[in-house]
């Protein structure tokens, strides 16, 4: 018998994440996603691909703060790359409670 059933993965697609963008402002909009996935409970798993109608981001859901903090940690890592890649200065602002 069947006693609980949870969501634990998906797939998004961002349809502003365009195969026509240049390499710096497709990386830094997959910065500001990638954010906000990770605040929505989302950690994503795999990057699709940009295609002419989006990308599509498979993800899984965040079950605890370990698992949070292993995505901010992927995507400070990725916004490090990105800073020294692009010559930007983004940078997270994490306010811990």
């Amino acid at each position: 018998m069947l006693k609980n059933v949870e969501l634990v993965s998906g797939k998004m697609e961002f349809s502003n994440m365009k195969k026509n963008l240049n390499d710096k402002h497709y990386a830094v909009i997959k910065s500001y996603f990638w954010l906000q996935m990770l605040n929505d409970g989302k950690k994503p798993t795999k990057w699709l691909k940009p295609t002419t109608k989006g990308t599509g981001v498979h993800f899984n859901f965040i079950k605890n703060q370990e698992e949070y903090d292993a995505g901010i940690n992927q995507l400070e890592a990725y916004i490090k790359d990105v800073n020294e890649q692009f010559n930007l200065d983004l940078n997270l602002k994490l306010n811990y409670e």
